[in-house]
C-alpha cells in the first residue's frame, strides 16, 4: 500500500498542557495512512511548551517573538 506525505503544522502558545497529547492523537490516528511529519510552532510561549515540543517526536521551530496565529 502506498502512503501518501503530509505535514501537519501545529501553531502553539502555553500550549503545554495538551500538546503531547495532540501529537500522539494525530500519529495514531493517521498511522497508516500518511507518512507524517508534525511541525510545532513555538510562538514565545511563557509556559514549558517548548520543552514539551522538544520531548515529541515532532520537529519543532521556536519563534523569539510572539507574532499570533497568522504569524506562526
Amino acid at each position: 500500500m502506498h502512503l501518501y506525505r503530509g505535514l501537519i503544522i501545529i501553531p502553539c502558545f502555553n500550549e503545554a498542557a495538551s500538546l503531547a497529547d495532540l501529537v500522539t492523537e494525530i500519529k495514531e490516528n493517521l498511522r497508516g495512512i500518511l507518512n507524517l511529519d508534525i511541525l510545532i510552532v513555538n510562538d514565545c510561549s511563557t509556559d514549558n511548551t517548548l520543552d514539551i515540543a522538544q520531548r515529541t517526536e515532532a520537529k519543532y521551530l521556536d519563534l523569539p517573538v510572539n507574532l499570533g496565529i497568522g504569524g506562526a
